[in-house]
């Protein structure tokens, strides 16, 4: 069966610099980071929730989904509608 969206989660508190994203792949990873201090070891961007979540737009993303957590962060489902290629 063809993979026809790529999900990642944002996890962290809305107003502090420091939250974590799952599930890019390597070259999303890599993209246009410059302006972002990352660490690929943990995933973890030391920038706000809200810059994070732009730079994802930039990628092509978009939310379905958010949830609070019970230790007041939020974590915030976004998906990507896979091109095929060719």
């Amino acid at each position: 069966m063809d993979q026809k969206y790529r999900f990642v989660t944002v996890t962290g508190l809305i107003d502090q610099n420091n939250c974590s994203v799952k599930g890019l792949n390597d070259q999303e990873r890599y993209q246009d980071l410059s302006h972002l201090d990352f660490s690929s070891f943990n995933d973890h961007y030391h920038h706000s929730m809200i810059e994070v979540m732009n730079h994802l737009g930039s990628l092509g993303y978009k939310i379905v989904s958010q949830h609070s957590n019970k230790d007041n962060t939020q974590t915030i489902w976004l998906q990507k509608e896979l091109k095929n290629s060719g």
